[in-house]
């Protein structure tokens, strides 16, 4: 077992493919693009998020909910000693969100 692990979540920036060579966890953030849950790289990719932005779609932001936020942690915890979880600051998440 390793000592520690990292978790994020997606609004970090880091890239699946990059979080799986630097071996951090990632938590996709669910965002609406009017009635419809997105799920970062799950269920849109970054291509199509920002043609829909370009289309003046409006997008507002969600928080994840605390099962996910627990089944990831148990999920590391099967992987790592200790994990270091590193989420958006909610007075980062509001602003970026109306932009």
């Amino acid at each position: 077992m390793k000592a520690v692990g990292v978790v994020t979540d997606s609004h970090s920036g880091i890239l699946v493919k990059e979080a799986e060579a630097l071996d951090i966890k990632i938590l996709p953030m669910p965002f609406y693009f009017g009635a419809d849950c997105f799920f970062e790289e799950v269920s849109i990719t970054r291509e199509e998020f920002f043609q829909r932005l370009d289309s003046g779609e409006q997008v507002t932001t969600s928080q994840p909910t605390p099962e996910s936020v627990i089944r990831i942690w148990r999920e590391s915890l099967k992987e790592y000693e200790t994990i270091v979880y590193l989420p958006i600051s909610s007075g980062l998440s509001g602003p970026v969100a109306q932009l």
